[in-house]
């Protein structure tokens, strides 16, 4: 049986004003909370393990390289997450070797 135009229920327009910056506030949230649990699972590098790393200068950044054979490079794909893990990194004493060329 076919619906009738008085049937059919228009869909309400989405709410207009404070709603768009909660959710602009709650994918802030979510992200910051993202970028914490990644520091927190990073967190060997410039304590624990700090004597396995280094720095390796890159362009103009770090990359952080394990010590040892192969000299594996971490890379890490959330910009936040590898500014603030180079951050501890150089502030734990880590070793910053040159880029070779």
């Amino acid at each position: 049986m076919a619906e009738s135009p008085e049937d059919v229920t228009p869909h309400a327009a989405p709410p207009a004003g404070p709603v768009a910056p909660l959710g602009r506030r709650a994918r802030a949230a979510a992200e910051a909370a993202e970028v914490e649990r990644a520091l927190a699972e990073l967190e060997p590098l410039w304590t624990t393990e700090r004597d396995h790393w280094q720095l390796l200068e890159a362009g103009s950044g770090h990359l952080p390289r394990r010590r040892e054979e192969p000299q594996t490079v971490l890379m890490v794909c959330h910009e936040e997450v590898a500014r603030r893990l180079t951050a501890a990194m150089l502030a734990a004493g880590v070793e910053v070797v040159p880029e070779q060329a």
